[in-house]
């Protein structure tokens, strides 16, 4: 199972930097499934260069094909199920720092996931904590 080949943290969510509603759950092809709870996605993440809104950006994807995807966030939930072989999944956390004079604080702002195909990029959903919203593109 694809699930058990990826390795498991000791960490909980809090200890990662994370509120305990702020987290992602997958589904791979083989029917498996992990939780942010459990893994980090950087141990199963690829950096990939991928076209967004006309310009290259560069995001993390999964290495392994996925089937659904669930994003937790601020009370919030973006959840994308049966997902293109073909397409490729990535998701993100959005912060804000402030930096002033005896000041360094980072919040985070948001989260969101989105689909590549053929280099680009064809949907992204994003949790707004700051407008209380869900947003998104497709192509």
């Amino acid at each position: 199972m694809i699930a058990d080949q990826i390795q498991k943290t000791n960490q909980t969510l809090e200890e990662r930097g994370l509120s305990p509603d702020s987290y992602f759950e997958v589904v791979f092809a083989d029917g498996s499934a992990i939780s942010e709870k459990d893994v980090n996605w950087s141990e199963f993440a690829v950096q990939k260069e991928a076209e967004f809104v006309d310009k290259k950006k560069v995001f993390y994807v999964s290495k392994f094909p996925v089937k659904s995807i669930r994003i937790s966030f601020a009370g919030k939930e973006i959840y994308i199920d049966s997902i293109p072989e073909d397409a490729e999944v990535y998701q993100f956390i959005r912060s804000e720092r402030l930096l002033a004079t005896g000041i360094d604080q980072q919040t985070v702002v948001g989260r969101g996931v989105g689909l590549i195909k053929n280099g680009c990029v064809i949907e992204e959903r994003f949790i707004n904590a700051l407008e209380n919203s869900i947003q998104g593109v497709r192509k």
